[in-house]
């Protein structure tokens, strides 16, 4: 089975330039920890049977198949008892009605500079586009629940396809042409991934109406496969493409 990885870092914004993922939560502070998410206070959850709560919501843009949700614990050894203990796992075809998946446990972080996080679930290649989290119980803070990173590994078959996306010279060196089909003129980014799911490059662009072309530098990025993802202002993901790129 092919295979494609979404890798949050759940630090440093609200809107996250990975393929198209957009993540909604409460009180992320970046100067507590340099790499990990962290809420001291409840808000009203998405899903509204859930209360207040401490919890995060991604809309992945798209609805992918998910094969297996992985976490990575706060690691900062001060402060391991902020760390995830339980979560609940909602999931939504439109963000509004939401479907229960199912409750995981996350071990404590280590605290060792060395730290893989783990698999706390498989989700069968469930269908969705939005994923909330809901953060249960930590192992001991009385007020906040932190952790670092979260992973989504999903169906590579899932991805979106379409006939209007072309990227030439693939392989590339020093450079790709990204061409596609716009109905109308709007704003639309350009998004490169490496196989983790981590953006390498970002372009933004002002499309008008018909056939666009856009050329990307890509004499800094290192030589692999990586996916190029197409998205509009609205979040709708035009179409995506694998790039090789080599030296």
């Amino acid at each position: 089975m092919s295979i494609f990885y979404i890798k949050l870092n759940v630090s440093l914004v609200v809107l996250f330039y990975l393929c198209n993922i957009q993540l909604q939560g409460q009180c992320k502070d970046k100067s507590v920890f340099e790499k990990a998410w962290i809420s001291c206070e409840t808000r009203p959850n998405p899903n509204g049977s859930r209360g207040e709560g401490h919890w995060i919501r991604y809309d992945l843009g798209y609805n992918y198949q998910l094969t297996s949700l992985q976490i990575w614990n706060n690691n900062k050894s001060e402060t391991l008892d902020m760390g995830v203990r339980k979560l609940i796992m909602d999931v939504s075809e439109d963000g509004i009605n939401w479907m229960t998946v199912d409750s995981f446990e996350v071990s404590k972080g280590t605290g060792v500079s060395y730290y893989s996080g783990e698999v706390v679930g498989q989700l069968n290649e469930l269908q969705t586009r939005y994923v909330l989290l809901t953060l249960k119980e930590n192992w001991g803070h009385p007020s906040c629940t932190s952790l670092d990173e979260v992973s989504f590994r999903i169906k590579q078959s899932s991805l979106p396809q379409t006939e209007v996306l072309w990227v030439y010279p693939n392989p590339a060196i020093d450079h790709a042409t990204v061409s596609f089909e716009m109905s109308e003129g709007e704003l639309v980014e350009v998004r490169v991934l490496d196989l983790l799911g981590k953006a390498v490059l970002i372009h933004e662009h002002e499309a008008i109406s018909g056939r666009q072309a856009i050329r990307l530098n890509t004499e800094r990025v290192r030589p692999g496969v990586y996916v190029v993802h197409v998205i509009t202002g609205e979040g709708d993901i035009i179409g995506s493409k694998k790039l090789v790129i080599g030296k």
